[in-house]
């Protein structure tokens, strides 16, 4: 719905006033022959085969090829409708894949720590689990069933209302295909393990004496998981202290300057920015606008993030890379990134001024 906005009448509200409705009048939308000739007129874009022009938006829809651009290329401010002078439809072209690549090495790099850090909370979670299980009495360990972490849905009996559920080791829990735990659990993993209130009664008929975790794992009885908290010492906040040691060890900074800027208070938060660019890098549109907020203290971070008003952007959530990735991968990624801006240079698909923007979005430069 696009066009002049008109207003219409809903009727009457309990209270006697009239409820109004505001709407636009319908538009039918422009043909793909004739987009060319807008993108011209209303944004400044220069057109000089049509019929490229054509084959470009077969490839990439208008919304995706213009508005994104702006925000990038624009001529006067980003919330401008007129692209810098002499931008071409190619160059926009150009833009989009080049947002494609950069979306694609974050992706890679980022799938590496995913992979490390799940593997980590896995490992310790179920290492100190069976430490602290083997602390129970001869007695205890009777009337208690010995388990891994986890568990997974058999089958249901004929008899109703029953479910039977097989004991699984948490690493398949989250890397087998039936697994339940999704990426975007992460934040909250590590929230519960931080209040420390990992494990949750069900209140639910049917589940008698069980445990819900915020792995979605049922499991622990009545008697297990009070031996569990009140003697045998087992702590979640220990599996978060861990698997944090483990992540500076894969990082590129040392154990002490990685305290200093990010530290286990601040840490969740880095966790969510990590998160919601790897989630923008696997979905539609440009990830060279995205912006997301630093919900922790920004005065205790390092000057050289530059956090303003606790706003993250591309440029800044790569500087961020030394605190979660090694320095072969941030290497790795960064030559890349700069061999892909000199293929765009030396080819002259983009301006000088189109890239030194590029340059300033993303903050590396082709010739460093």
């Amino acid at each position: 719905m696009s066009g002049k906005q008109r207003q219409f009448n809903l009727g009457m509200t309990k209270a006697g006033k009239t409820n109004v409705g505001l709407d636009r009048k319908y538009i039918k939308p422009s043909k793909r022959e004739d987009q060319p000739h807008i993108m011209h007129d209303h944004h400044g874009v220069i057109i000089d085969d049509k019929k490229q022009a054509v084959k470009i938006l077969q490839r990439v829809p208008y919304d995706l090829l213009i508005y994104p651009g702006l925000k990038i290329w624009y001529s006067r401010s980003p919330n401008g409708i007129k692209f810098m002078q002499d931008t071409t439809i190619e160059e926009l072209y150009e833009l989009y894949k080049f947002d494609s690549f950069m979306k694609g090495k974050i992706l890679e790099v980022v799938r590496s720590f995913e992979n490390m850090f799940l593997g980590s909370l896995a490992y310790h979670f179920e290492y100190e689990y069976q430490e602290a299980a083997k602390k129970r009495e001869l007695s205890q360990k009777r009337r208690v069933r010995k388990h891994n972490m986890g568990y997974s849905k058999s089958c249901e009996s004929k008899r109703e209302d029953k479910i039977f559920y097989k004991i699984m080791p948490l690493w398949d829990q989250f890397f087998s295909d039936n697994s339940k735990i999704t990426i975007n659990d992460e934040i909250t993993i590590w929230r519960s393990l931080k209040r420390d209130r990992f494990l949750k009664r069900i209140k639910q008929k049917n589940f008698e004496n069980v445990y819900n975790d915020r792995l979605n794992a049922i499991r622990f009885d009545t008697r297990e998981i009070n031996f569990m908290r009140q003697n045998a010492g087992f702590k979640s906040t220990t599996v978060r202290q861990q698997c944090i040691a483990d992540i500076i060890r894969f990082s590129c900074v040392s154990n002490t300057v990685w305290k200093k800027d990010i530290g286990a208070k601040d840490f969740e938060y880095l966790l969510d920015t990590v998160r919601q660019f790897r989630n923008a890098a696997a979905h539609p549109g440009y990830i060279l606008n995205k912006v997301t907020t630093w919900n922790g203290s920004i005065e205790k971070l390092p000057t050289k993030l530059k956090f303003t008003e606790n706003r993250v952007q591309l440029n800044t959530f790569i500087k961020t890379f030394v605190y979660f990735l090694p320095k072969d991968l941030i290497n790795s990624f960064t030559l890349a990134v700069r061999q892909e801006l000199f293929s765009l240079n030396s080819k002259r698909k983009i301006g000088p001024k189109h890239l030194k923007r590029l340059e300033e979005i993303i903050g590396i430069k082709m010739m460093s």
